[in-house]
């Protein structure tokens, strides 16, 4: 199960301790656990979900609001546009982050070609963009 989804077998057992993924039976002769097919698909869904980042919270929510059925999809349409919402804002931050960052390596290529015109451009865009990180830390 840990190779088919990606987990270690160490967060593997702490979510079943902590009741993301139910009592997992055992191999009477080796004691070693058996996921049954509906605990593989669960799994797999909790894979994907924590590729996005979503917390454990939102997990368990996830989990409430599948066993719920229609009957949660209002619920479930507030939890993964929130969490869209944050994968957004986490976008603009590293959107900004690499901005800035080739425009540091624009700032050396530019001494490197000996082109001061374009050393000066990209000093002043590195500034701005340096200005506007310093700022995001601070928010």
């Amino acid at each position: 199960m840990a190779r088919r989804s990606g987990f270690s077998e160490h967060t593997l057992r702490y979510y079943e301790d902590i009741g993301l993924i139910g009592p997992v039976p055992r191999d009477e002769s080796s004691g070693h656990r058996r996921y049954p097919p509906e605990a593989a698909e669960r799994i797999e869904a909790l894979a994907c979900l924590r590729a996005t980042g979503m917390s454990i919270d939102d997990m368990r929510a996830y989990l409430r609001g599948l066993s719920a059925g229609r009957a949660a999809a209002t619920e479930m349409v507030d939890l993964f546009s929130g969490h869209a919402a944050r994968l957004e804002e986490e976008l603009t931050a590293l959107r900004l982050r690499l901005d800035y960052v080739r425009a540091k390596a624009e700032l050396w290529q530019s001494r490197v070609d000996d082109d001061e015109p374009r050393e000066q451009q990209a000093r002043a865009l590195s500034s701005r963009l340096a200005q506007r990180l310093r700022g995001e830390d601070r928010a």
